[in-house]
């Protein structure tokens, strides 16, 4: 996932990024409360500066989905009717837009329905917008969508997203794009016990990735229970903080546009006693290229632990 302005990051922690086979982790805001009074606000999530890839060798520009979606903070509330205006008129000569059958177009804007504006961190109030680089458009160009949003609910009957503040900026770009899928998180899970993490690498991009290397990264409470001889395993000294355990792996093969990669045998992990909430954190990039998407995946574990944990 990506970093974003200090404005959105007071906001929400993080934006969403490109869905490109990638996991990611929804923070969950607290009701908001001023002395005895509850407040709420609506607030749109949409991905932050993503890459459009060309064409696979000169052909139809690679369609990619924007994800923008309508939250709320105060889960005391019920909050509907969402309305989202997409203003994609700065994407002239840039890139081209297929709208959703939930968005009622007009020229280059768009309203959106949301029935249901879900509480942020969890699932729903999407609107799924198709995008590609327009034809012609070269590597480099720059285009910008902005949106607003009102919704029906919150303390004063009717909720409206902060002008102004919401934008997602795309850029024609050629390379690799290689994508994570993994299962979700893991709750109530033995400390002693073996989980199974199978996970797929994904090329979305438009060019070959000649060799990519894969990281892994286990908190404390994880060891890696099978290894592969494509990695280096190292661990953190754990002077300041709890031991980190790393694995690089390397390899040294062309992956193609659409085509999809896996470990030998599926990747295990072991939780040890200590294990409590645990995470393992997969990213992916091509050897001596720079990944349009630069996405990273992260499973996570609640464990019921059987004894006390030891101090880390």
């Amino acid at each position: 996932m990506r970093a974003d302005s200090v404005r959105r990051a007071l906001r929400l922690g993080a934006r969403t990024t490109l869905a490109a086979g990638l996991v990611t982790l929804a923070l969950t805001t607290a009701p908001a409360f001023a002395g005895t009074q509850e407040t709420d606000q609506l607030w749109i999530t949409a991905p932050y500066e993503p890459t459009l890839p060309l064409g696979i060798d000169g052909g139809t520009p690679l369609t990619r989905t924007l994800d923008v979606r309508l939250n709320h903070d105060n889960a005391h509330f019920t909050v509907t009717g969402g309305r989202l205006v997409v203003d994609a008129s700065g994407l002239a000569g840039v890139a081209e837009i297929t709208w959703p059958d939930n968005c009622a177009p007009s020229g280059a804007t768009a309203v959106c329905d949301v029935p249901e504006v879900p509480v942020t961190g969890t699932t729903g109030g999407e609107v799924h917008l198709q995008v590609r680089a327009a034809d012609g458009a070269v590597v480099g160009a720059r285009g910008r969508v902005t949106f607003e949003a009102t919704a029906t609910g919150g303390p004063d009957g009717t909720l409206t997203a902060p002008q102004d503040s919401f934008d997602t900026t795309v850029t024609v770009a050629s390379g690799p794009d290689l994508g994570l899928t993994t299962g979700g998180d893991i709750e109530h899970a033995q400390p002693g016990s073996r989980q199974t993490l199978p996970f797929t690498l994904t090329h979305h991009g438009n060019e070959t990735a000649h060799g990519f290397t894969v990281t892994m990264t286990a908190s404390y409470g994880l060891r890696y229970a099978n290894r592969y001889d494509a990695c280096v395993y190292t661990t953190s000294s754990g002077d300041e903080y709890a031991p980190m355990s790393y694995a690089t792996c390397t390899f040294d093969r062309d992956l193609a546009p659409g085509a999809s990669f896996g470990l030998p045998e599926p990747l295990q992990v072991e939780l040890t006693r200590q294990a409590l909430r645990e995470r393992l954190d997969i990213s992916a990039q091509p050897l001596g290229a720079t990944d349009l998407g630069a996405t990273t995946t992260m499973r996570r574990w609640e464990s019921v632990p059987t004894t006390p944990p030891t101090s880390r």
